[in-house]
């Protein structure tokens, strides 16, 4: 569909699908929404952000696509403009918090003023995002019990993806918690000190998804250090067996080399028991390296 609305006495809500030109034509010729408000909800924005817009509040705020894999380019975006009386929504796609708002409305919830709305989506938004976020620690810590037991087998891949959703989560929820606390200080007169707190609330407690989602980015950076350490660790041991049995087997090269030049004056060539005394001499060798490097503590 190209819009839904939503009404009660006080309050109206309507829900746009931007990609349908109806929709965008109808926000277009709206007197009611002021000019600069209606040419931010028609732009092709990508930045979350808020703004006051003569008596009402415009801009555009995050959320995740309605069917979010954990994919960094689902995160979603929703234009938004809010008056004493009017809200009007839109999205190019299907979301996730409008989805459940529309859910909640339609069950019989009663919404009285336009930032009662608000609230309640910003609650979704948070309950959204919380719900990834522990999913996310989840990941972080089967990955890290994974590590501990020294399962290595892929799971620099995981990590360095889980990581790289991390950063645009906290990025997405930080950069909204930013443009709402900066608007809720530029409320408009229409806003009442109840629905001032109620939004300042709501602030607060995307705020904490935020710090959570940064604590999970934190361990996961640690985990991928401990990754390399082990990885580098193993590599250095390879390397230090491959160099003790490089000394040990060099001087026995020596030995076969200079015994398989086929030049007059080799000693036992003509001994039937010179082939005894040349594996003699290369098992003495071996034992000689071997007593100094453990002589010498090389391992």
């Amino acid at each position: 569909a190209a819009s839904q609305a939503f009404t009660n006495k006080a309050t109206m809500w309507l829900h746009f699908n931007l990609v349908d030109s109806r929709a965008r034509n109808w926000i277009a010729k709206c007197d009611r929404i002021p000019e600069l408000a209606r040419e931010m909800l028609l732009a092709n924005d990508s930045r979350i952000s808020l703004e006051t817009v003569e008596s009402g509040i415009v801009g555009i705020l995050g959320d995740l696509h309605y069917e979010f894999s954990d994919d960094p380019d689902e995160l979603g975006l929703l234009q938004v403009y809010i008056d004493e009386t009017f809200i009007i929504t839109g999205r190019t796609h299907p979301l996730k918090v409008i989805d459940r708002l529309r859910r909640e409305l339609m069950s019989g919830e009663c919404i009285e003023t336009p930032i009662h709305l608000l609230v309640h989506l910003l609650q979704h938004v948070t309950e959204i995002f919380s719900t990834e976020t522990a999913f996310l620690n989840d990941k972080i810590d089967n990955i890290e019990d994974g590590i501990l037991k020294e399962w290595l087998q892929g799971q620099g891949g995981e990590l360095g993806r889980l990581r790289r959703l991390l950063v645009r989560l906290r990025r997405h929820v930080s950069v909204e918690h930013n443009a709402l606390f900066y608007v809720s200080k530029r409320m408009p007169d229409w806003c009442s000190e109840a629905d001032l707190l109620l939004l300042q609330q709501a602030i607060e407690r995307l705020d904490s998804v935020a710090q959570d989602l940064g604590v999970i980015q934190e361990r996961g950076r640690l985990l991928h250090e401990e990754i390399s350490s082990q990885l580098e660790g193993a590599t250095n041991r390879n390397l230090y067996v491959l160099s003790m049995v490089t000394i040990v087997f060099l001087p026995l090269t020596l030995i076969t080399g200079v015994f398989g030049m086929n030049v007059g004056g080799l000693p036992w060539v003509d001994d039937k028991f010179g082939f005894g005394w040349i594996m003699f001499d290369m098992t003495a060798t071996a034992i000689v390296t071997l007593y100094i490097l453990r002589r010498g503590q090389f391992f």
